[in-house]
């Protein structure tokens, strides 16, 4: 049994404590699949699209700087074509979002590049895949998919865990997670990415740090961003900043830093009142935690967040969810109401 401290990269930096068991996952070959996997055929057809050779540094020496909300300060931003190369490379889900798919993992085009090994999947309507040392970075990259009953709304799936006190109510762990950085002008930062990438509905570095438990703290500094779909669906990724934007992390004792090399996690309706989502993580630990237990470490606190998030948006008309549903609306129907007395007649 182990007791670790991770961060996981959800959004602006996420941490959590775990106690797991190692578990074994069985192999499984580079195939297609449906949703879990329940159909099986080994691709015979090239990808409509060209995988990116991961070989392109994703911050250059000359990255685009682009200025912060926060005054004085300035956010290097990645090569975005290279960074949702790679995630959509790993993500089906998120390749069939950004080509203009609709529906969930059985619409989709489902053919895999690299070839993944089954770690679990069951009756609920869950499956786990990985690829251990993926890109002989000496660290798993683990896939998550499954269906979630209720609306999608993915700004919320995306504050559960930025949000401090909406993350305490799962990760015991947490000792500070927030947006450090916002960019100041959203306008810019959809000109930059492009219009094939859906609407920038968020985007900034997030710091995160875990507290003290049998092993130190762990932190991140991370770039996070939320692409918004005409469907509804949504991708929310990030990145971990370079050593030369360190001046970001704030001020006070440095810890064993995680590193986040790939994330993503691909929102998808499949009608009024569920969704689907493929979550796709590549995590350095840091520390002494053995690398053959990175992959169950990350795995039972990636199951936390799914058990949390499944309750969440099952709510119902009393829930949580269905409450800020409302006031959101109330809150617009007052602005709307407002910007009409302030137009001229």
């Amino acid at each position: 049994m182990l007791h670790e401290i991770i961060c996981l990269p959800f959004l602006f930096v996420i941490p959590a404590a775990v106690a797991v068991e190692a578990k074994l996952g069985c192999r499984t070959p580079n195939r297609s699949s449906t949703k879990f996997g329940a159909r099986n055929a080994r691709r015979s057809i090239p990808l409509a699209f060209t995988p990116p050779s991961f070989q392109i540094p994703l911050f250059t020496a000359t990255p685009k700087i682009v200025p912060s909300k926060v005054e004085g300060t300035t956010i290097s931003l990645p090569n975005f074509e290279e960074l949702f190369g790679r995630i959509q490379t790993v993500s089906p889900l998120a390749r069939h979002l950004i080509n203009g798919g609709d529906g969930g993992l059985d619409a989709m085009d489902s053919e895999d590049v690299f070839e993944w090994k089954l770690v679990d999947k069951n009756k609920k309507g869950s499956r786990i895949d990985k690829i251990d040392n993926f890109q002989e970075k000496n660290s798993p990259i683990i896939r998550f998919r499954t269906s979630i009953e209720g609306p999608c709304v993915p700004e919320r799936f995306a504050n559960f865990l930025m949000d401090s006190e909406s993350r305490k109510k799962w990760d015991v762990s947490i000792a500070q997670v927030y947006e450090a950085f916002p960019i100041y002008d959203l306008d810019m930062a959809n000109i930059i990415l492009g219009p094939k990438l859906g609407d920038c509905s968020r985007l900034g570095v997030g710091y995160c740090q875990t507290k003290q438990s049998v092993v130190s703290p762990r932190e991140q500094l991370t770039l996070c961003g939320i692409q918004d779909f005409k469907n509804g669906g949504a991708i929310i990724w990030g990145t971990e900043m370079e050593d030369s934007e360190n001046h970001l992390f704030p001020p006070g004792k440095r810890h064993v830093r995680a590193r986040s090399h790939i994330f993503s996690s691909t929102l998808t309706p499949t009608g009024p009142n569920s969704f689907d989502v493929e979550y796709v993580l590549q995590l350095s630990i840091g520390g002494s935690v053995p690398t053959f237990m990175h992959a169950p470490v990350i795995t039972e606190t990636v199951s936390q967040m799914f058990s949390y998030a499944k309750k969440y948006f099952a709510g119902g008309e009393n829930g949580d969810l269905a409450k800020y549903i409302c006031a959101k609306k109330s809150l617009q129907n007052v602005l709307h109401n407002r910007e009409s007395i302030l137009l001229p007649h």
